[in-house]
């Protein structure tokens, strides 16, 4: 019979990829020289003229506008373990005054509300913005950003408690090169980002050829496109290497639920997709404080490379439906 070509199937199945699952660490490798140039934020600007762009604001703003706490944007796709880290890192914040900004493309914001249940307990020591309907990377909301750290921060101050830290948790969309982007053009240095991956179905994820707009389980589905035009038509593969790529942090998260061959290509395509990023192996989202805060514990950034977080979770239900 004559042989099939892999253009003929590409044409029968678009998600067809001549890479087995098990070579995608070495799809990583090949890839990640190539990945910035083929990466194209809002505005028709490539990530390369974005980080140039950046590189001059942030030489022009040696601290924060207004004495401003660091600040730090988690970062992942939805179903990575956001809100799980930032609940642990709210309940284990070792007396650290904490802002937080919760952004949701959709209308209500069920991340904000997981949240919000830990304030009553927090004796004022935590505070929160939510921003709904809209992405703070590219779509119309993105401009909201810095004014709501500047009302976080001054809201603290009036009080006679200022914060010590703030921490932006971003939608499941948002591009954290853009995001850095939007806050430097109006004064505010971001200091740390942390990107969260689902090590159980990262391995998919980078093997797909999904567009976002297809993938309402990954950034919100229309809602997500309707809030950030831009993020429609990127692919999955796309936004994850983009996300990864800007990390000062990279979290493998749900290593409980990972294979040793989901664990071990995660590991692979993160470090060649980001070789300079600490890299830690977690469960629900435990990771050390000094690891997320920058400043924090008094301790810097040390981070023991590619560690797994073991937190005693043998012989339960392993539930990560808070994420």
């Amino acid at each position: 019979s004559k042989p099939v070509s892999r253009k003929s199937r590409q044409r029968a199945n678009p998600n067809w990829h001549p890479l087995p699952m098990v070579r995608l660490a070495m799809f990583g490798l090949v890839i990640a020289p190539f990945s910035r140039a083929f990466s194209r934020p809002a505005f028709g600007l490539s990530r390369n003229r974005v980080h140039r762009q950046a590189s001059r604001l942030a030489a022009n703003l040696n601290t924060n506008e207004g004495g401003l706490p660091p600040v730090s944007l988690l970062a992942g796709f939805l179903g990575s373990g956001k809100t799980t880290t930032l609940q642990h890192l709210l309940e284990n914040r070792e007396g650290l005054r904490v802002g937080v900004i919760v952004n949701d493309v959709a209308a209500v914001n069920v991340d904000a509300s997981i949240i919000a249940r830990l304030l009553p307990s927090a004796n004022g020591e935590v505070d929160m913005i939510e921003l709904e309907n809209g992405c703070v990377c590219c779509g119309p909301e993105a401009g909201q950003l810095a004014p709501a750290v500047r009302r976080l921060v001054e809201t603290a101050r009036e009080r006679g408690a200022p914060f010590d830290q703030i921490v932006i948790e971003l939608s499941g969309v948002a591009d954290p090169a853009m995001v850095k982007y939007n806050l430097l053009e109006d004064g505010v240095r971001t200091d740390r980002v942390v990107t969260l991956v689902d090590g159980n179905a990262f391995p998919a994820l980078y093997h797909s050829w999904d567009e976002m707009g297809a993938r309402g389980d990954l950034g919100g589905g229309e809602q997500a496109a309707e809030a950030d035009p831009c993020v429609a038509s990127k692919k999955v593969v796309e936004l994850l290497a983009s996300q990864i790529e800007e990390a000062d942090l990279a979290i493998v998260n749900k290593v409980d639920l990972a294979s040793d061959e989901e664990r071990s290509t995660t590991r692979a395509v993160v470090r060649a997709l980001n070789s300079r990023a600490p890299l830690v192996m977690a469960e629900f989202g435990k990771v050390d404080l000094a690891a997320l805060l920058p400043g924090a514990g008094g301790t810097g950034f040390q981070v023991e490379e590619e560690a797994v977080v073991d937190h005693g979770h043998k012989g339960h239900s392993h539930n990560h439906a808070a994420e």
